[in-house]
């Protein structure tokens, strides 16, 4: 199932104090047509700032331009982020067992 909020918003401080909830859900990072990293939070717009300020080598590497988000109680954000990770196989999501 693809994201229920389609807007993206660009990664940058601006649009992620304007734009990204101070609330559960989950979120994805992207640039252009790739995936790079979808996620799940309490708070979405400080786990936003944190990827933006660097806290993981991946995200970095791979310059995300834009996010999404969906507001998802805490209880289904697990679940949800599986899903799409499993639709969209985000570039930093990617585990080598």
């Amino acid at each position: 199932m693809p994201w229920t909020n389609p807007v993206g918003y660009p990664f940058d401080d601006r649009s992620i104090n304007l734009y990204a909830p101070s609330a559960s859900g989950v979120y994805g990072l992207y640039r252009g047509e790739q995936w790079i990293y979808i996620g799940e939070s309490y708070k979405i717009q400080v786990r936003l700032l944190q990827h933006l300020r660097g806290d993981n080598p991946c995200i970095t590497r791979e310059a995300p331009t834009h996010f999404t988000y969906e507001l998802v109680p805490v209880t289904l954000r697990v679940l949800r982020r599986d899903t799409l990770v499993a639709e969209f196989t985000p570039v930093c999501n990617q585990r080598s067992d």
